[in-house]
Formats: structure tokens, sequence, C-alpha cells
């Protein structure tokens, strides 16, 4: 049997605080880890990409990270759209100057064939300008986007099993910007949300109330629980207003600044899963993923508020590329591998009509 071509895929996750990605070799089908990078964003604006050359930068730091651990060089990419600018609609609606990022098939269909706006699908949009920033960005630093996916969609890949992709499940992607809300059945998005809301803004309110800096304000979020385990200590020492003074902040103290942050984004969720008025059962109940779910005591806090299961989000990988930081890019490389074994079908008859037709112009027997 006549080994399948392995392809080198990159996975490219831009964030509003991060840009990662991942390297992967597509064997036989399937993905392969060979390295990841990240590094922080750069040229963005509103949430969008305002600045392809300063985006670039960021993502070619991130590469090169990604290369040095892998050992090889790779371009052809698979880049997420996870930003808080996208709109739901019929995909009837859909103006030229919007790119559909995913269709949502019909309620009334049990089985998704990818039947457009004759069948009352939605459409999951967002402005063909910033879908093409981030293709210019990637090409500038040295990468060639085969396709722009829904974030939802690679983050269902890397986290959920195929049972809660298969069955039924609420995903809640908290990412520094935004919140991703989607309901993921019969391995399709049903419904999605994306709230103007996210982890960056809870690192601002501790910034704020405690008078530091942003990033101490996000070391303190990355070492604290919720629940009292972890370590929590019950005094924070945090640098003074002058050099070398210390200032003693309690506990309770930011417990109710982060309490109070989380308790509005997960009514936000709620509302938005009241509004979705899903008809089916979600068997999974809801997982939480991003960087704010390694919070501990967040999945207890979701589960009174939302009244179902909840669970936090893991990618099954261990080594440099797991992680939340990746959790992303590397649903965006299965997603790629899922891509190309669509294609494969596709990929073979146009080489087969190619040796077709140089066999007829070399006058090969058999060829026709």
């Amino acid at each position: 049997m006549a080994k399948e071509r392995s392809f080198l895929l990159v996975g490219l996750d831009i964030g509003t605080s991060k840009t990662a990605v991942v390297i992967a070799e597509y064997v036989n089908g399937r993905p392969e880890l060979k390295g990841s990078g990240v590094s922080p964003s750069a040229g963005l604006e509103e949430g969008v990409i305002a600045d392809t050359g300063a985006a670039a930068g960021a993502i070619k730091q991130a590469m090169d990270a990604a290369e040095q651990m892998a050992g090889v060089k790779a371009s052809l990419a698979y880049a997420g759209y996870s930003w808080a600018n996208v709109t739901v609609k019929a995909a009837a609606d859909v103006t030229p100057d919007e790119k559909v990022l995913q269709l949502i098939p019909p309620r009334f269909l049990p089985e998704w064939h990818g039947y457009g706006a004759e069948f009352n699908a939605r459409a999951v949009a967002a402005g063909i300008r910033d879908v093409n920033n981030i293709i210019e960005s990637a090409r500038i630093a040295g990468l060639s986007v085969q396709n722009v996916i829904y974030g939802p969609l690679a983050i269902a890949e890397a986290v959920l099993s195929p049972a809660e992709r298969e069955f039924g499940t609420l995903l809640v992607d908290i990412g520094a910007g935004s919140t991703k809300v989607s309901i993921i059945d019969r391995s399709a998005i049903r419904e999605t949300a994306v709230l103007p809301v996210g982890g960056g803004h809870l690192s601002a309110d501790l910034a704020i109330g405690l008078r530091t800096s942003l990033a101490r304000a996000g070391e303190v979020l990355d070492n604290f629980s919720l629940d009292g385990t972890s370590g929590s200590r019950e005094i924070y020492e945090l640098p003074g207003e002058k050099e070398g003074d210390v200032k003693k902040v309690s506990r309770t103290m930011i417990r109710s600044i982060i309490e109070a942050r989380i308790a509005e984004i997960l009514d936000l969720v709620a509302m938005a899963v009241k509004r979705f008025d899903y008809p089916g059962l979600l068997p999974g109940g809801a997982v939480f993923c991003g960087g704010v779910s390694r919070l501990s005591g967040l999945a207890l806090l979701a589960e009174n508020k939302l009244q179902m299961p909840v669970r936090i989000g893991q990618t099954e990988t261990t080594g440099p590329v797991s992680g939340p930081a990746y959790a992303n890019a590397l649903g965006l490389v299965k997603c790629g591998c899922k891509h190309l074994r669509e294609k494969g079908p596709e990929l073979k008859s146009r080489r087969a009509r190619r040796s077709v037709f140089l066999g007829r112009f070399l006058g090969r027997p058999g060829a026709g």
C-alpha cells in the first residue's frame, strides 16, 4: 500500500493579547505535532488588525520559535478568526463587504450537508477587510493561508471529545478580549454568539482596583484561587507607588474584584444560552476554555449559574504544545487535516486527469 503524502501544516491563532502557532505534520490523515511558538500580539486596534506589518512581526516571532523547536520550515497555514466583530445573520443577508466564516444549518435539517441560503441557513460573517488583513499579515510573515476558520470550530476540535461534539455540548471560550458561546451538536455549530468581554477586562479590573500594573494584575490572577485551594494566600504583597515600597492587599478584596467580573461574564453567557432557545439536549454539559478557565473555582460558579455540569477543557497533548495558550492553534491544525482529507479525493482525481492527459499527449499505451 502506497504511503500517503505528508504535509506540514501551521495553525495560526492571532488573539487580542497573544499570537500562537503550532506546526504539525499531516501523515495518514492525522496531525503529528512538531513545534509551537507564542508572542505578544501587535498591530491590533479595537480587536482587529490595523497594521499588517506589525501583526506580521508577531507572527514571524512565534513562527521562528516554532520552527526552531520543530527543526523544519512550514508555510501552509490555517488561521482562526475569534474576534468580537462577528455577526450571525440569515445567509441571504450577507453583504458583499462581508466574508462568511461558517454556515449554521437550519434546525429542521437533522444532518448538515452544506446547504445554503435557499434552506434558511444562517451565516457567521465578518468584515472581508478584517479577514483579508489576517491573510495579508500571514503572507508578509511567509505563510500561505489556506482557510480562515471560525474560532469555536477550532477550539471544539481541540478540547471536546468526539462524543461531546456529536451529542451536544455548550462550549464557552473566554479569550482576552471576548467570550465565545457556542452549541456544538452533531459535529456542527448550531448556535453561537460573541460577547465583548473577556479575561483582559478582568486583568484591567484588578489593575485599577489594586492600583498596580496590568502585568502584575495578571500575575495575581494566574495564582489566585476562588475556592481557597492551590495555596491561595490571605495577604498579597504588591509593589507600592514609590520604588521599594510594598503594599499589602487582602485576599477578600481581590476575590471581590474577580467575582464581580466573573459574575458578569456568566450572566452574559446564561443570557446568550436563553436567547439561543435551543430545542436539543446537551448531555455534554458545558465546557469552559481559554486563559480565565484556569482560575480554580470557576467551574463551580459556572455550574451554579448555568444549572448544568461544567468541566474545564483540556487538550489531549503533552509537552511544549500543551496548555490553553495553544488550544486554538492546535484545533486549527486539526481542522486543516480534515480539510485536506476532504480534498483528498479531489486531489487524486486531478492527478488522475493530469496523468491521462499527459499519457495521451505523449502517446502512452492505455492512456485513453
